[in-house]
């Protein structure tokens, strides 16, 4: 991540910028609270707090209320997959080129505790070590424009799915038609929403550690007019040539869908 020499002239108008941002997801919501809650959420994300947890993030924010926030979180219902091409539009105006690349990844953040859905000893890539901690899945955008993270899914460990986590499956709400999916099947579920969509025009490289045989973790089988063509060598080395052809993908060599310098 480069690094900028920013002033304050420069942040000028940043909060008006803020409120025309989150503007463009006010369908998401069906009431004007959770609309301001949100906005709320936003300026607290953006904050100086060291800690950016729903209290003092609430307490931080002018007019803010704990419970609202919190609320807002746990309980109001919002369309997410509206939100998510809302956001995928802004990104396409904004960054959107045939050149552009999508990337996928996994990440993993700390926790001391065992109460977050997810949380289990696991390997940590940010510590490069197995660690109680939670591992999610993203897919990023980049291209001449400028880059942005453009969609998540959070990986359950397979002892999640045991007995002996039946309680705490309830208790983190977890969704009782979900069933395990591999690190790789979170990404080829991605990759297969991002381009049924179509805002994001794109290549896809090989993630570094999640290389895998697409055929075999997509979701659903893919029908005659939805061609998929993986091909992979070296792949227990997690190298070598990957080519995919998909609802229009160009198959290319990997050196040849590097991102471009920024």
């Amino acid at each position: 991540m480069p690094t900028f020499d920013v002033g304050p002239s420069d942040v000028e108008g940043f909060m008006e910028e803020l409120w025309e941002f989150q503007s463009a997801f006010h369908d998401c919501f069906a009431r004007s609270e959770p609309r301001a809650h949100f906005f709320d959420y936003m300026v607290g994300q953006f904050s100086k707090l060291e800690r950016k947890s729903i209290e003092p993030m609430a307490l931080q924010v002018e007019g803010g209320t704990i419970r609202g926030m919190q609320r807002f979180i746990s309980d109001v219902h919002w369309d997410e997959e509206q939100m998510r091409w809302n956001y995928h539009q802004l990104v396409a105006d904004e960054m959107g080129a045939p050149e552009g690349v999508l990337m996928f990844d996994e990440s993993g953040f700390v926790k001391k505790g065992h109460d977050s859905v997810g949380v289990a000893r696991q390997y940590c890539g940010t510590l490069g070590k197995v660690e109680n901690c939670q591992v999610g899945v993203f897919a990023a955008y980049a291209s001449r424009h400028g880059y942005a993270l453009v969609d998540k899914r959070l990986f359950l460990p397979d002892v999640w799915f045991g007995d002996a986590y039946a309680t705490r499956r309830t208790t983190c709400r977890v969704p009782q038609e979900l069933t395990f999916q591999s690190k790789p099947q979170l990404a080829a579920a991605m990759l297969q929403a991002i381009v049924h969509e179509g805002l994001l025009p794109q290549t896809v490289p090989p993630p570094p550690l999640l290389w895998w045989d697409v055929r075999a973790t997509l979701p659903c089988k893919p029908q005659p007019s939805e061609k998929l063509r993986c091909e992979t060598e070296n792949t227990a080395r997690g190298c070598g040539r990957f080519a995919l052809d998909m609802w229009g993908l160009v198959s290319v060599p990997y050196s040849r869908l590097k991102a471009p310098r920024m």
